[in-house]
């Protein structure tokens, strides 16, 4: 073999396995071999068990069922400060029919394929996926409200607009702001007298901010240009007819 063959040679890269470093397979021993004590068809019935449990909800009381808490029987005092002692031991225990077997946590989850922040919590959360949501039908009505609102005021219709469609806009003499006032008086009354009142004004249920985003959403609709030579007592009346 000559000097140019042993250099065409490709020489492969060595890859990182983090598997095999030290201090990974340290955290996986287990001086109890949880994992070596349960058969291949102990671990399938138990992923299996879990599984078809059907809810997150059930899952977790299942889970909570299997962890036991006591008192450390010996309390260990460490040099550095930051790392304080436990104050509880948590035991972890799995179920095959009438064999009850206790296990250590990395066991635990890796029967189980969970996360251990579903452990962490202390606390199991509840499942809030699908169900009924009382501010989203709360917030659905008052939508309605908003709109039979809007609905209410009469509108007139351009004999011309864009393209030859035929707008329909408001009267000069409303805004969406006093539109949203009309609206707070009307529902809010508590909310439309605060308004006036700056000392003790407080946050309506139904924000102005709100009121004219719902607005330009749903409507949009333009507002016609003032007149002139009319009278302002007779208009307000008629508006608020």
């Amino acid at each position: 073999m000559t000097a140019s063959d042993t250099e065409d040679v490709p020489v492969p890269k060595r890859k990182s396995d983090p598997k095999i470093w030290k201090k990974n397979m340290l955290k996986q021993k287990c001086r109890h071999k949880c994992m070596l004590d349960l058969s291949q068809a102990s671990k399938d019935i138990l992923m299996t068990q879990f599984n078809e449990m059907g809810s997150k909800n059930a899952q977790d009381s299942y889970l909570a069922g299997l962890i036991s808490v006591s008192i450390p029987a010996r309390q260990r005092h460490w040099l550095d400060e930051a790392r304080k002692p436990h104050s509880v031991a948590f035991h972890y225990q799995v179920k095959v029919g009438n064999f009850v077997k206790v296990i250590c946590k990395q066991a635990f989850l890796s029967l189980h394929d969970i996360s251990p922040s579903r452990l962490r919590r202390g606390v199991s959360p509840t499942d809030k996926r699908g169900g009924r949501r009382e501010t989203w039908c709360k917030l659905k009505g008052l939508k309605e409200q908003i709109k039979e609102h809007i609905m209410s005021y009469p509108f007139r219709v351009a004999h011309y607009g864009e393209s030859g469609k035929k707008a329909r806009y408001l009267n000069s003499d409303l805004s969406v702001k006093i539109m949203w006032k009309m609206y707070l008086q009307k529902y809010e009354p508590e909310s439309y007298l605060s308004q006036e009142t700056p000392d003790t004004r407080f946050k309506p249920q139904i924000t102005y901010e709100y009121f004219l985003r719902f607005y330009k959403e749903n409507f949009s609709y333009p507002f016609g240009c003032p007149r002139t030579d009319v009278c302002a007592l007779c208009e307000k009346l008629k508006l608020e007819i």
